[in-house]
């Protein structure tokens, strides 16, 4: 071969996506072959380009779980006009899970300026550690200089809303709204403020989420068709609003168990514990509407991994079971389901004491939403997979 110009496009791609930005400029002015390659809008090159452009950066890059008490919280990191970009995902109380979350900028990383700005007060600065083991802390960093582009808590979220300040003190939770579509987690009140600030003195870990666009979450076993695929949901939760769940199976000696993790939590049952989990032997069913109302006399069938998603079923509630905390759930309730499975919950005192499991049921629904039922607390938790994304 006479000419790099004969090299295929993917031969190419390989070769210049090892260039710095201005090399990559100059090339392709050299021929219209290269002009159409650094052109290009494939979306996996642009990708590998800027993992490259931000070196030691990439590794941060992609969805994280907070690992911090009672509050947790999901983030995703990306990169945005020559920043690093934290963004949290915020569910509001009382929320529509058919909603999105608000998803809102933590921290913003200068690469410039190598400074990690903190929007929510001024003279604060952060640094992080290096990834290890798929999770790195973050951290105030004393004695940085002040910069007068980080604004106050309060002025940044009037920013966000455009003028919009309509507020509300929920005295109960100690949250503050600012309008109804927003609902500010961090700035809340002195006592929650000064315990963040608190954490990011010793630091705040962030453990890695294998997550894709759509919601769905790597599996290291395959696991039945008939089964819901893991990933991230939204969940209800009575009295404590909507929160992020993980879905994902453990599986031993053949035997699957599905498992909620709390991504978000409250002060009974915090972030990092499981809040329901079911073994997968037996599916179950019932002969009548009144058995179903009332979970008595279940019908058990054997469920392996060779099983079927059946036909989908009428599925019927005891009223009580509805969230009375929530108005939106009896028009958000699927009228079929197409598994139910035993399992149990887990339920705690005040700042996670006297933690228990108690008896409840796995409902799967379809692809992207299931529930599960507290028979010992009269309450549905409905729970809706939470479509995120990059971009």
């Amino acid at each position: 071969m006479e000419n790099i110009c004969d090299l295929p496009f993917e031969i190419l791609q390989n070769i210049f996506v090892n260039l710095d930005l201005k090399s990559l400029s100059e090339v392709g002015k050299t021929c219209k072959k290269f002009y159409t390659l650094t052109s290009s809008q494939d979306k996996a090159f642009w990708k590998r380009m800027i993992k490259i452009v931000l070196n030691k950066y990439s590794q941060y890059l992609g969805f994280w779980a907070a690992d911090n008490p009672s509050t947790g919280g999901m983030v995703v990191i990306k990169f945005d006009n020559k920043e690093i970009a934290i963004n949290c995902y915020y569910v509001l109380p009382k929320v529509n899970i058919k909603s999105k979350p608000t998803l809102l900028c933590l921290w913003r990383v200068d690469l410039e300026a190598k400074r990690i700005h903190y929007p929510f007060r001024k003279e604060l600065y952060l640094s992080l550690n290096p990834v290890e083991n798929n999770r790195f802390i973050i951290k105030e960093s004393i004695g940085l200089d002040d910069l007068s582009t980080v604004i106050t808590g309060r002025e940044w979220i009037l920013s966000q809303l455009e003028g919009d300040s309509e507020m509300v003190y929920d005295d109960f939770n100690n949250y503050e709204y600012i309008s109804p579509q927003f609902f500010q987690f961090v700035h809340l009140s002195k006592k929650r403020h000064d315990n963040f600030a608190r954490m990011l003195r010793t630091g705040i870990a962030y453990d890695k989420l294998d997550l894709n666009e759509k919601g769905y979450a790597e599996c290291n076993t395959e696991i039945p068709e008939a089964l819901i695929k893991p990933g991230t949901f939204i969940g209800t939760y009575s009295v404590h609003g909507s929160e992020i769940i993980k879905l994902h199976y453990e599986k031993s000696n053949s035997l699957f168990t599905a498992i909620g993790t709390k991504i978000s939590g409250d002060d009974n049952v915090p972030s990092g514990q499981k809040t329901f989990k079911a073994k997968l032997e037996f599916s179950v069913g019932y002969l009548n509407i009144e058995n179903e109302m009332n979970l008595t006399s279940p019908v058990y069938t054997k469920f392996d991994n060779s099983t079927p998603r059946p036909i989908g079923m009428k599925f019927n509630i005891n009223k009580e079971f509805l969230d009375k905390f929530n108005d939106n759930v009896s028009t958000e309730l699927p009228e079929t389901c197409f598994l139910r499975f035993r399992g149990v919950g887990q339920v705690a005192g005040s700042s996670f004491s006297n933690p228990r499991y108690i008896s409840g049921e796995w409902i799967i629904f379809d692809n992207d939403n299931f529930a599960f039922m507290w028979p010992e607390l009269r309450h549905l938790s409905l729970y809706k997979r939470l479509q995120i994304t990059v971009d």
